[in-house]
């Protein structure tokens, strides 16, 4: 078990010697998921303090569990699920005997249809009040149609706001300029405000790892946990992708929409792509009159 673990042990202490067992199993692989364990242990010892797990009940995980209903389902089951496990292996490893998360039903993930674009009302209104760094990694997505990993990266210096153009950096290290709309500069410009990024910083620099930027991952919670408390619709990075996509098709047709998308096939930008029967007869007018 490697440092010795009883009842009285402290959360931080004890999950530190769950956190060495699982990667001893490789039941953990990365640097990435110990960094989201410990920031989720640090979540629940802010709600109930660093007490022994032995103290840790069912009082204790209610209030926990209550202090994360304001966040979308999928970022709940996270969170919850991680404490969990912590105690899960704490009555394995009969450091404790009863388990505090017996009562607590299951909260499922949410399923998305990952190409269904958000709609528009919806965007709007999670826009109007969303904090300045979700505001403009949405805008990224939703009009531009930027991949969670490409904005994850981006740098102050990757945007030309005279040109109105950003450099990004897409899948297979493939470089790309893509045009960005007004309200995009107006985004970047409150962000590198609010922020001070200096001018060839990360926009969104990790908080746990000096000098490099957040993973997709946390691009990811932010849109979605954005979106979730603005107006409790689930929204992923990728419908907002699928919206870019599906607006330029519908205004300048597929081709176009597969020019944005950088796909090198016309049938990977259709699969992202939502138009129907009203969609085909607007393009007919418009072409035939």
């Amino acid at each position: 078990m490697g440092r010795a673990v009883n009842s009285s042990t402290p959360i931080s202490v004890a999950s530190e010697a769950w956190i060495t067992a699982r990667s001893a199993t490789n039941k953990i692989k990365s640097e990435g998921t110990r960094l989201t364990y410990r920031k989720h242990i640090r979540a629940a010892i802010r709600c109930n303090g660093d007490i022994p797990v032995g103290d840790w009940s069912r009082d204790e995980t209610d209030r926990y569990a209550g202090s994360l209903l304001h966040l979308h389902p999928n970022t709940r089951h996270a969170k919850l699920n991680t404490i969990k496990v912590f105690f899960d292996w704490l009555v394995r490893t009969s450091v404790i005997e009863s388990h505090p998360f017996a009562h607590i039903e299951a909260i499922s993930k949410v399923d998305a249809d990952h190409h269904r674009p958000v709609r528009l009302d919806v965007l709007e209104a999670t826009l109007a009040v969303c904090r300045p760094k979700a505001k403009l990694m949405i805008l990224l997505g939703a009009h531009i149609g930027l991949r969670r990993m490409e904005i994850a990266k981006l740098r102050r210096s990757d945007f030309d706001t005279h040109e109105r153009t950003v450099r990004i950096l897409g899948k297979g290290t493939k470089r790309a300029t893509l045009p960005i709309t007004d309200a995009i500069v107006d985004a970047l410009d409150v962000v590198v405000a609010n922020y001070s990024i200096p001018p060839t910083g990360y926009l969104f620099p990790s908080t746990h790892r000096r000098g490099e930027p957040v993973r997709p991952l946390s691009v990811y919670t932010r849109i979605t946990d954005a979106f979730w408390r603005a107006t409790g619709e689930h929204v992923t990075p990728h419908q907002l992708r699928s919206f870019a996509a599906t607006t330029v098709a519908r205004q300048h047709g597929i081709l176009t929409a597969q020019l944005l998308m950088r796909h090198a096939s016309a049938t990977t930008t259709a699969g992202y792509v939502d138009l129907g029967y009203e969609d085909i007869r607007a393009q007919i007018d418009s072409t035939f009159g």
